[in-house]
């Protein structure tokens, strides 16, 4: 298992694992929702890719590089096109999200210069990358939809050139695909290879919006059977199926006048709700308790370093580190033991819910007493049974995880609190950054450090932003809209039979 240091996916807000403490959340998160993305925007584009790909290897053609990234890039931004349009009122748009390109399409569609809609100049690879309907030459298909569409089993990769092709199961999508849009499929593949489309020919095309699956219909059916795992066995696709299902659930106990299920309120209620020991359910609601937990962990040292940053940032010729760590320790002086003072965090604020303890700490400027406030709720939570989060952060690994530092808080329980937070915020947050920024600097030439040591005095080079990541949870509550089990997050009459159906 990788956790070292790196660029991370994007989530909530694109960023830096400035402790690489994001890595393993990412890991645990992964694996509840394997074959999604927080970049997989929309369930369609699962048909859509294994039908092209399928008539590509059908037909004919020399999977040479060039060749095969032009196709893959007139398709998606032809299938932008065919989203964006409103055939109903002649320039007018859509409100499909999450298409690879829209920006480009909706321009194209707006400019009436002809009856033709010519889109090879923005899908040549010798155009300019600002003219081109996407920055990457390999297209979103290559980067963000491949790897998901191998994971959960759709494609593989061919023998001979490597290149992906559908798996029998997604050829049986792709056919079913064909299915569903018809004779617009020969409308699409001809305007693909050429790369022109007249507007009438564009408006047929309009079957093959991400919002168009007909939930009667067999890709709709092979779909749903796709992501509740009545497919692939295994644990792996399990854990997304009991996912999928722990939000259908969660949906179907909210009234109608209440506010649908979102990434926001599914994280905190699978956190603040004791998982069912006698459910099938339990192992997937433990996992994304300990997938909070190592969030608002990550959360809270991150916090820590840019608290030192901006103490930092007060010395503008730089301070030693003692100095830094007893600035920012000295409102602990003379408050006993490190585990008595957490201990009275927790006690001070027990009637309120982590989310809102954790709202509180990302505020700037603000003490060490509210940055680590949610670290004390979840020592209590776990008081005694730490190694239950080793289920998803193994111990015996290098790294800082909600599991390592929960144990480093018991190992220095005994200590005065403000020497043990000295050393914390020294060893396990300073000298950590330094550590992580050092080594990307090393391994991938990027300048990640938001302190520096200059002349044995630390200096701050620039302020960081702390932001909860994004689990996905978005992007597997957009497909179940997409197969119609939820409409503006609350349950539908298809999402409730296959609740009945589990």
């Amino acid at each position: 298992m990788d956790w070292a240091a790196q660029w991370t996916e994007i989530g909530d807000q694109r960023g830096l694992d400035h402790l690489a403490m994001l890595r393993p959340i990412e890991v645990c998160y992964q694996g509840l929702l394997p074959g999604l993305s927080s970049v997989t925007t929309r369930l369609r584009y699962y048909s859509f890719h294994c039908w092209w790909l399928d008539r590509y290897a059908r037909g004919g053609v020399r999977y040479t590089p060039d060749d095969f990234l032009l196709h893959i890039r007139r398709c998606e931004f032809l299938y932008a096109l065919a989203s964006t349009n409103d055939p109903s009122i002649p320039s007018a748009l859509t409100d499909e999200t999450g298409l690879s390109g829209r920006q480009k399409a909706a321009k194209k569609i707006a400019v009436r210069i002809s009856e033709d809609i010519d889109f090879r100049v923005e899908t040549d690879r010798d155009t300019p990358q600002d003219d081109r309907y996407l920055a990457p030459l390999r297209g979103d298909f290559s980067g963000i939809y491949a790897p998901q569409m191998i994971e959960i089993g759709l494609l593989g990769r061919g023998r001979e050139h490597g290149q992906p092709v559908p798996t029998e199961f997604g050829r049986a999508l792709g056919r079913a695909f064909a299915e569903s849009v018809g004779p617009a499929g020969q409308i699409f593949a001809d305007a693909a290879t050429c790369g022109v489309i007249s507007r009438s020919d564009l408006n047929i095309l309009a079957c093959f919006r991400p919002g168009a699956i007909n939930p009667e219909s067999e890709e709709a059916a092979l779909l749903s059977d796709l992501l509740f795992a009545r497919v692939n066995e295994g644990s792996l696709h399990s854990a997304r199926r009991d996912t999928l299902r722990g939000i259908l659930d969660q949906a179907a106990g909210l009234e109608r006048s209440e506010k649908g299920v979102s990434q926001e309120s599914l994280r905190w209620h699978w956190m603040d709700t004791a998982p069912d020991p006698d459910s099938p359910r339990w192992e997937s609601h433990s996992r994304w308790q300990h997938y909070q937990a190592g969030d608002t962990t990550r959360v809270c040292y991150e916090a820590l370093l840019s608290a030192v940053t901006l103490r930092v940032s007060r010395h503008p010729g730089g301070a030693p580190l003692p100095l830094i760590t007893q600035e920012i320790t000295a409102s602990l002086e003379g408050q006993g033991a490190l585990g008595a003072w957490l201990d009275a965090l927790q006690e001070a604020r027990a009637g309120e819910p982590l989310r809102e303890l954790q709202s509180d700490m990302l505020e700037e400027d603000t003490n060490l007493a509210t940055i680590l406030t949610p670290v004390a709720r979840l020592r209590h939570i776990w008081s005694g049974r730490t190694a239950d989060l080793s289920l998803s952060y193994p111990a015996g690994t290098s790294a800082q995880t909600c599991h390592s530092e929960l144990q480093w808080l018991e190992t220095h329980a005994h200590l005065p609190a403000r020497d043990a937070l000295a050393k914390l915020i020294k060893d396990r947050v300073i000298r950590r950054h330094l550590l992580v920024a050092a080594k990307k600097f090393r391994q991938q030439k990027s300048y990640t450090y938001v302190i520096e040591v200059e002349g044995a005095r630390l200096q701050a080079r620039r302020m960081l932003d702390v932001v909860p990541s994004g689990p996905r949870l978005k992007t597997a509550i957009q497909f179940l809209a997409d197969l119609g089990l939820l409409v503006d997050g609350h349950l539908t009459g298809a999402g409730a039979k296959e609740l009945e159906g589990a």
